[in-house]
């Protein structure tokens, strides 16, 4: 019993806290409520031991309300980044911000995205790129041009990701168990079934 009061603290906590406010609460006392209300609340459902079944029912749930919290995360950092950025020029700088709770240290970054890349095209400029004698010399130092196939190798390795293809280093004998650490984990997908 004792158990399950202290579980249900924090939920009478969020209420209290949401009744305190006023009807003309400012949307950044009405967040920092939600804020503090979502952190107790996740505290409350790690610590709990659920059935399968009740599990099953609010994963979907849970998951829904971590994309809304996301999405909140990177709409307000995007915005505030972009406004940092504007005063400072452009320049990835730190900056102290002044908050009711003390000042925190913000450090835009902006990240390009690209996308549709064309891929064969640009295989084919980094050929062109290793027939050119600057790309072509040897990386140790030495001054000696590399043959154009080489060179080609070494741009291709310096210029792209080449991730390991599992499945087809299976089909030429080569076991992933000597190159890597393993490790599994799980997930769920669950969807609502439909009634016929």
């Amino acid at each position: 019993m004792a158990n399950m009061q202290r579980q249900l603290q924090p939920l009478a906590d969020i209420a209290d806290a949401f009744q305190k406010l006023n009807a003309d609460a400012t949307p950044d006392e009405i967040a920092d409520a939600a804020t503090e209300g979502i952190e107790k609340l996740a505290e409350v459902l790690a610590s709990l031991e659920m059935t399968d079944r009740t599990s099953v029912r609010l994963i979907d749930r849970w998951k829904k309300t971590m994309a809304h919290l996301r999405s909140a995360t990177n709409d307000n950092s995007t915005r505030v980044a972009q406004r940092l950025l504007e005063v400072n020029k452009g320049k990835s700088v730190p900056v102290t911000v002044e908050t009711d709770q003390g000042q925190m240290i913000c450090t835009p970054k902006v990240t390009v995205r690209r996308s549709e890349i064309q891929r064969d095209e640009l295989t084919r400029a980094v050929e062109r790129a290793a027939s050119q004698a600057e790309n072509r010399l040897d990386p140790t130092g030495t001054g000696e041009l590399l043959d154009y196939d080489t060179a080609k190798v070494l741009l291709f390795q310096k210029c792209f990701r080449f991730e390991p293809r599992w499945t087809d280093l299976k089909k030429l004998g080569i076991n992933d168990d000597e190159f890597c650490r393993k490790e599994s984990s799980y997930s769920l997908d669950i969807k609502e079934s439909q009634t016929l």
